[in-house]
């Protein structure tokens, strides 16, 4: 599911019109991009947690070449989900 189809099926769901669920689901994302960049933790309840994590400079290696370089320093973004979306996602998967 891409953006556009999120915003198509928020506006199904909330009977809005979609260009609105559209602006709204940019405006989210947007926010939640800006918290992120802050650094700042985007907990959302029975979804899960969007972090910062610091991945200190380390040394790598091409597989493809075997030359080996320095990866600098940078932040990662992790996401943890909640129990909720976890059993959620895996309903049904123990049974098959």
């Amino acid at each position: 599911m891409n953006r556009t189809e999120l915003a198509a099926a928020l506006a199904v769901e909330l009977g809005i019109r979609t260009d609105e669920a559209e602006r709204f689901t940019i405006a989210l994302f947007d926010e939640m991009s800006n918290a992120l960049s802050r650094g700042e933790s985007l907990k959302l309840a029975h979804f899960g947690a969007f972090e910062i994590r610091r991945r200190k400079e380390h040394r790598a290696v091409n597989i493809s070449s075997g030359m080996s370089y320095v990866m600098p320093e940078r932040n990662d973004v992790v996401f943890r989900p909640g129990a909720e979306l976890k059993e959620k996602v895996n309903r049904g998967v123990t049974e098959a």
